[in-house]
């Protein structure tokens, strides 16, 4: 009987030193070890609950407010301030950028109204230098008219603009009159509008080409009846049917009503040449011994252009 009231006393003494606190079993200090500062359960008791006190403080709301340490918030802090400071720097050079190209603009202009202005009095000064000079304005050399944007191929003529450059060197600017229009140029007659013109290379792979070319419009209509109607204003009429090629040339005159024609049959055209006014035909022609001595027919036909300029001029 003594056995079992000693045995359950120590399992009650034990019951009470041992107490569990979030997961850790803590023994207490018994009670002839509180007086005792020595003891290794008073010291081990006291060191726990500092530690459980400490923890405590750092999880709790009222000192963190979330998981971040003081040095991670410190962090945060400084960045913020650096990108605050970096959108300001940013804003300003934003402003600097549109001062500069509003610079820049304000400069383009100045310099293209100056080239404008450089530009227009060049040009007068120039025929006010020249009031009495012979101005020649020759157009020459063939045209091509492409059949892709991004252009491999082309519609070309046979013009090399030989008669154009012989009649340049020639010297068409000792005449005696104001001006002068050589229109030498072999302009095509068709052309393929711009909406019409594929962007890439035709590819050969998806079989037969058909093009529509469309009528080119005749520069020479503007030039006689808007930006030089008083000038003396030559054109060329090429055939490969002599039988049409004066009717062709007449037929030119009547339409744009400048001063002269001047046609040539393609497989002659080096040899021989027929100048068609509104009224009569003159023809010119190289013969043998001038070609082999190197004479070409642009020689012939500016000293012609020059007694009709004269005499054209001076009917006005």
């Amino acid at each position: 009987m003594f056995f079992f009231k000693t045995r359950a006393k120590a399992n009650e003494k034990s019951s009470r030193s041992r107490m569990e606190v979030g997961g850790v079993v803590i023994q207490p200090v018994d009670e002839e070890d509180a007086g005792n500062e020595l003891s290794c359960r008073r010291l081990a008791a006291v060191r726990f609950d500092r530690n459980h006190r400490l923890i405590g403080d750092l999880f709790s709301p009222a000192v963190v407010t979330d998981t971040r340490t003081v040095v991670a918030q410190n962090r945060m802090d400084m960045l913020r301030k650096q990108a605050q400071s970096l959108s300001a720097h940013q804003s300003k050079l934003e402003e600097e950028l549109v001062k500069l190209e509003e610079i820049h603009r304000e400069k383009k202009r100045q310099i293209e109204k100056g080239s404008e202005e450089f530009a227009e009095n060049l040009k007068r000064a120039f025929l006010d230098g020249n009031a009495e000079r012979p101005i020649a304005f020759i157009t020459s050399g063939g045209t091509k008219v492409n059949l892709e944007k991004n252009c491999v191929r082309f519609i070309d003529n046979f013009s090399m603009g030989t008669r154009g450059a012989a009649s340049a060197d020639r010297q068409l600017a000792p005449l005696k009159a104001r001006a002068l229009l050589y229109l030498a140029a072999a302009v095509s007659d068709f052309y393929i509008e711009e909406e019409q013109i594929p962007t890439h290379k035709i590819q050969s792979g998806d079989g037969g080409l058909n093009l529509r070319l469309s009528l080119a419009p005749k520069a020479i209509d503007k030039i006689v009846n808007k930006l030089v109607p008083k000038a003396f204003i030559i054109s060329f009429k090429l055939e490969t049917d002599e039988s049409i090629l004066t009717s062709k040339a007449r037929g030119a005159l009547e339409k744009y009503k400048h001063q002269l024609v001047i046609g040539n049959i393609l497989q002659t055209r080096k040899v021989h040449v027929v100048l068609v006014d509104a009224h009569n035909t003159e023809d010119i022609d190289l013969s043998q011994e001038q070609v082999k001595s190197g004479i070409e027919i642009e020689e012939k036909i500016i000293a012609k252009i020059k007694e009709r300029h004269i005499a054209f001029m001076k009917g006005q």
